[in-house]
């Protein structure tokens, strides 16, 4: 039989003999052609970071312009995580289905349009469709990370997807420093335009954007999938040293098209709703952080440090200046990670983060009115939310095979809007009611999930699937490759 030949195996998956897409990433290794796509996907995920951000700044005043309410300002940030919602997966299906470039520029284009088109809002509902369509922009995100975890080899895909994390953090700070200089001088209006520029500038890097070999070989186009491979071997200098495409292992599901109901086929009904909650607290928690830092700043422009209830209030430049400083913390958090995730694992990072998150917050809560305690307890629950959000990304993407991982990041990304939705309504809405109340119920959320994150088996070192075998498969061969990989035959988490 030549190796072209399929031979059906378990969980309707066709394979054949020769080499793998894993194997032609780990031969042409981390070079010229992953740095460049480094500065790609890492420029999506800027200026989404910065849209993200924006809505933190512009919510108190459009509150002032529109005559709002506190529950409508609260819904000018939580309609984009409907739209991020039905956005994510929309996208991460689509991305299974039509490939990951085509949808990865759709959502850069979806962004930087509805971006200009808020900045243009004549009244509030104009606003909250313009901020729910950049939402759905948004929520192609995680293509972005399967597309550039796909061209990674596996011994150095943790180190080098926190170095994309990287570039969230930097769209994050870009848009604190952003609000400070704009928002006192020119308003709100003019903080969506030029927050818009990144995402539209990035089309332009369109011929740099490629489709990833293994969706190509996943869908049954090995030939071209071979070709992109030569490609990137020639770009990084690379001596091709494997076969030609008949010799590339198929990898195409007898299904062409994912499904959600997938991610529950095979034992991965327990994985997946650990993601899904994972997520949905992680997003909760961020979000609810950064918000928190305005409603606990401009409370000192009040004697006593509360605000009247409904009070509508313009942030000023030091309200601007904390809420960088607060950003910052992103960077020490990124380090963390770095240190603490191929040495400790996964697992174990998301635990201690999440733990971080509880204390931190139990604590602001018994600081009111100590302005420079409040900033630090908001600084470290921000750098422990962050370092968890990168190592969830990391995570999920290594725990689904390539026919399903899109889908797989997009419906987790998916329920991550969820949590998004929340944040406000619990960080504005009731934190104006009740600041106690709302500082417990994110301690409470944060303490729950650390244990829910002990659930997830390791996944350090484990090259990415391509079939989809059962997940108590996928655990084995998991805890495997981290025992072949650690010093002494020692795993690196308990």
């Amino acid at each position: 039989m030549e190796p072209s030949e399929a031979l059906l195996a378990d969980g309707g998956i066709e394979q054949s003999r020769g080499f793998t897409c894993d194997d032609a990433i780990e031969m042409v290794g981390f070079g010229r052609f992953q740095k460049r796509l480094l500065f790609v996907t890492g420029a999506l995920f800027s200026a989404d970071a910065m849209q993200m951000m924006l809505v933190s700044f512009i919510s108190p005043a459009a509150r002032c312009d529109f005559d709002l309410t506190i529950a409508q300002e609260a819904l000018i940030a939580s309609i984009v995580f409907v739209g991020m919602f039905v956005g994510s997966y929309v996208c991460g299906t689509a991305a299974d289905k039509y490939g990951r470039r085509i949808v990865f520029l759709g959502s850069a284009a979806c962004v930087s349009f509805f971006g200009l088109f808020s900045a243009c809002a004549m009244f509030y509902e104009m606003l909250l469709f313009g901020q729910f369509m950049v939402g759905i922009g948004i929520g192609g995100v995680p293509v972005a990370f399967s597309l550039f975890a796909e061209f990674i080899p596996a011994s150095e895909r943790g180190e080098k997807l926190v170095l994309l994390q990287v570039f969230w953090t930097l769209g994050a700070l870009g848009e604190a420093a952003l609000a400070w200089i704009v928002m006192p001088i020119l308003g709100w209006r003019w903080l969506f335009v030029f927050s818009a520029l990144p995402s539209l500038a990035l089309l332009a890097l369109h011929k740099y954007v490629p489709e990833s070999p293994r969706w190509q070989s996943a869908t049954g186009k090995n030939r071209i999938a071979c070709e992109s491979l030569h490609a990137v071997s020639l770009y990084n200098g690379q001596e091709w040293k494997l076969g030609d495409y008949q010799d590339l292992q198929v990898t195409k599901a007898k299904e062409n098209d994912a499904s959600v109901l997938d991610l529950f086929e095979d034992g991965y009904t327990k994985i997946t709703l650990v993601l899904w909650a994972l997520w949905l607290s992680c997003t909760l928690l961020y979000y609810g952080v950064i918000l928190l830092s305005t409603q606990v700043f401009k409370a000192h422009h009040h004697h006593g440090g509360d605000l009247p209830v409904g009070h509508c209030h313009r942030m000023d430049a030091d309200d601007f200046a904390r809420a960088f400083i607060t950003a910052t913390a992103e960077i020490p958090s990124l380090v963390i990670a770095v240190l603490m995730i191929d040495r400790y694992g996964r697992r174990i990072t998301l635990v201690a983060s999440f733990g971080g998150v509880a204390v931190f917050l139990f604590l602001l809560a018994f600081l009111t009115g100590h302005m420079w305690w409040e900033t630090f307890a908001i600084f470290c629950a921000r750098a422990a939310a962050n370092c968890a959000f990168t190592v969830v990304y990391i995570s999920t993407g290594e725990m689904y095979p390539t026919a399903i991982r899109t889908t797989g990041l997009g419906t987790a990304s998916a329920m991550a809007r969820v949590g998004g939705f929340m944040a406000p309504f619990v960080a504005d809405v009731l934190f104006d009611a009740s600041r106690f109340t709302a500082l417990m119920v994110f301690v409470f959320f944060a303490a729950a999930t650390a244990r829910i994150a002990y659930e997830l088996p390791e996944t350090g070192g484990a090259t990415l699937p391509d079939a989809v075998p059962s997940a108590s498969k996928v655990a084995a061969k998991i805890d495997g490759d981290v025992l072949a990989e650690s010093p002494g035959g020692n795993t690196a988490q308990a």
